[in-house]
């Protein structure tokens, strides 16, 4: 099994971010947007590259490239997922000493679904500290933000009078 935080780290510092919404989409298009990250630059603040490295039905690793505040950093993810349900991105290789975010879908009757995100981390030794929280935070909140608009750019939303409709009339 796998205990989060690890046994013998200190859990104070470790810091958790959580952000959950409500979307009028379906969980399978959320997850195909979340899964597909080589078009992350595309609308993703501070993301400025993306590498994918390997993707299954069960896997997908990639390599991601952020800057922030002048700040470059990347990181590499080797993430297993159920679509639609969720994707738990792990850190392989970064400048945190740990990190996990993990999306879970969950549908909403005929209407869309709720997509909730977790990212816990803890920053490696460094000049890095400092600015690694507030920047994780601030990243979060605007990473949540950008997939909201993106699906609205790009998905069709759920109509629950037609699924009503369709179930009537079958």
């Amino acid at each position: 099994s796998y205990t989060f935080p690890p046994t013998g780290v200190v859990a104070e510092a470790w810091v958790e971010i959580e952000r959950s919404v409500l979307l009028p989409y379906s969980p399978q298009d959320i997850f195909d947007l979340i899964e597909a990250a080589e078009h992350y630059p595309q609308f993703l603040p501070w993301c400025t590259g993306v590498t994918i490295l390997e993707r299954s039905d069960d896997w997908v690793a990639a390599r991601l490239d952020f800057t922030y505040l002048k700040l470059r950093f990347g990181f590499q993810t080797r993430n297993p997922k159920r679509r639609p349900e969720w994707l738990r991105v792990q850190l392989v290789e970064g400048p945190f000493k740990h990190f996990r975010g993990d999306w879970s879908l969950t549908p909403i009757g005929r209407s869309g679904c709720r997509v909730s995100i977790t990212i816990t981390f803890e920053v490696a030794d460094g000049y890095f500290d400092s600015l690694a929280a507030p920047a994780v935070n601030s990243v979060t909140r605007a990473m949540v933000d950008a997939f909201v608009k993106r699906a609205d750019a790009t998905l069709t939303m759920l109509d629950p009078a037609q699924g009503a409709a369709s179930a009537v009339a079958q």
